[in-house]
This record gives C-alpha cells, structure tokens and sequence, in this order.
C-alpha cells in the first residue's frame, strides 16, 4: 500500500502540487497516503538531469518521508527544491 504520494511538477505545464495530491487522493482514495492525506511535492529539475542533483533529491525525501530521524539536525540547504 501506499503511504505517501509524490508528486512532480515541472513549471509551467502542470498543476499546483496541491491540485496534484487532490487528483491523487481522489484516484485512489482508499490508499493510506489519501486517507491520511500524505503528499510530497518536489519540483521535477530537482531530480533531472541525475548527478549530485539525484542525492540531493534521496536526502530531501528521506528528511519529508522521516522527520523524526533528522530531529535535531540542522536543516538542509536544499529543503527547499520543491
């Protein structure tokens, strides 16, 4: 099953981040990531093309998937790429 959603946006063509976990939620509302309503947004160029850009992408879903595994640790600088 499902825990948690992730969806990609690439500006301009898609939707809100928001506008995509709905449609997902939506789709399959029985999943645990609807019923709970578990999404991770992240912007598409933070992932592609690979590189040092594909790490940074695994540490900024390991720190949204497990926060309580980073609690007390500093913030990385690339939380924000979504």
């Amino acid at each position: 099953m499902v825990d948690v959603f992730l969806v990609s946006t690439i500006k301009p063509l898609d939707d809100t981040p928001e506008e995509g976990a709905n449609f997902l939620f939506k789709t399959f509302p029985n999943m645990p990531a609807s019923k709970n309503r578990r999404a991770i947004s992240f912007a598409y160029a933070s992932t592609d093309p690979g590189g040092w850009r594909g790490a940074t992408a695994v540490e900024m879903f390991a720190r949204r998937l497990h926060p309580d595994a980073f609690a007390g640790q500093a913030p990385s600088p690339d939380d924000d790429i979504a």
